[in-house]
């Protein structure tokens, strides 16, 4: 992934959007093949959970993660042919993944009800349909990263002054930012109560709350200069100058969009918070490096024993397995429980909240 994040800027990598998308597509359409293959068997035992006001919270946090793409539109305009035409983009980008997320969303849940996890990948029975998913989606998270990445190298490279040109320098900032990103990655292996705190606050401000203020006083600005440029010794802009410069329709949308980011994140903040005290977080996987002597030796004498016991049954991996539908997360439609994953333990397989 690397080399493709060392190109200067969108313009360079326009084809990532279209192979993204591309992939993106596929990988619907089988999810929504797959989820139909189970339909019959799941929906005959299917649950679908209480609604609880709280969880609506936790999953506004997860929501607006998706719209952590929002720091990269700025340099995607400006690298735009007709850059006039940025809001059409926008609309017809949204337009697209509200075509995704929806059947997706809706025939997941159908089949599926409350035994989904974090990720619908892993509750697809066919083995095969879920493996393909998996590389489509890596793929895709792949082509998106180069485009969610360079905005921050940009700035990363700004800040150590580092020149446009491609040279060593940029390869030596953007390797770094990568090793960054790669620590972090490993450090936090099951991130979803952290992916719903980020969601929830930094996500939030970015995508929602920031956006409208800006916007209010760039308006207000330009109503108030006719469009001219201000004297450098001009004044910024004031909340009065704001409510007299805007327009009310647009006042009143702009405010109940703000009202609405504030409000939601900072409670899908404090949820997420709640369940933080209470969740258990994996150990990174480079935990291990530090494993002394004595207990691998345990570790090793453990399998042995375990091994020599004739009776014991030991499931090396998670391979083939998925997670089973139902009330107790016990029902498949090949009739064989063995293949379930156990619903009380965290997966490795599939997920992505890209």
């Amino acid at each position: 992934m690397l080399p493709f994040t060392l190109l200067k800027s969108p313009k360079d990598f326009w084809w990532a959007v279209i192979g993204a998308m591309i992939t993106t597509s596929i990988a619907v359409s089988l999810i929504l093949y797959g989820a139909t293959l189970d339909y019959n068997v799941c929906v005959q035992n299917v649950n679908y959970a209480k609604i609880v006001p709280t969880k609506f919270f936790m999953c506004f946090g997860t929501v607006m993660f998706a719209y952590g793409g929002h720091g990269a539109f700025p340099t995607i305009q400006h690298d735009m042919k007709k850059p006039y035409l940025f809001r059409r983009s926008v609309c017809t980008a949204f337009l697209i993944v509200l075509c995704m997320y929806l059947p997706v969303s809706i025939m997941g849940y159908l089949t599926y009800g409350d035994s989904l996890r974090d990720s619908i990948i892993p509750s697809l029975q066919e083995f095969t349909i879920q493996q393909a998913v998996n590389i489509l989606i890596t793929l895709h998270v792949v082509l998106a990263l180069t485009i969610v990445f360079n905005p921050l190298n940009q700035e990363w490279e700004e800040l150590l002054n580092v020149p446009q040109d491609m040279g060593v320098k940029r390869v030596l900032a953007r390797s770094a930012m990568m090793v960054a990103v790669v620590v972090v990655a490993e450090t936090v292996p099951n991130f979803g109560v952290l992916l719903d705190l980020v969601g929830g606050s930094t996500i939030t401000l970015m995508a929602l709350v920031f956006p409208i203020i800006f916007n209010l006083y760039l308006v207000a600005g330009r109503r108030k200069h006719a469009g001219l440029v201000a004297a450098q010794n001009e004044e910024p802009i004031t909340l009065k100058e704001i409510w007299a410069y805007t327009p009310s329709s647009k006042l009143l949308l702009n405010g109940a969009v703000l009202v609405f980011g504030i409000l939601g994140g900072l409670a899908a903040t404090l949820s997420a918070m709640n369940a933080m005290i209470s969740s258990e977080f994996s150990p990174p996987c480079y935990s291990g490096l530090w494993q002394t002597a004595e207990a691998a030796v345990t570790a090793v004498i453990d399998h042995d024993s375990l091994m020599s016991n004739s009776t014991t049954t030991i499931i090396l991996s998670d391979a083939g397995q998925f997670n089973c539908c139902g009330v107790f997360k016990n029902i498949s439609r090949f009739g064989d429980i063995s293949s379930c994953l156990d619903p009380f333990t965290k997966s490795a397989m599939g997920g992505s909240h890209g």
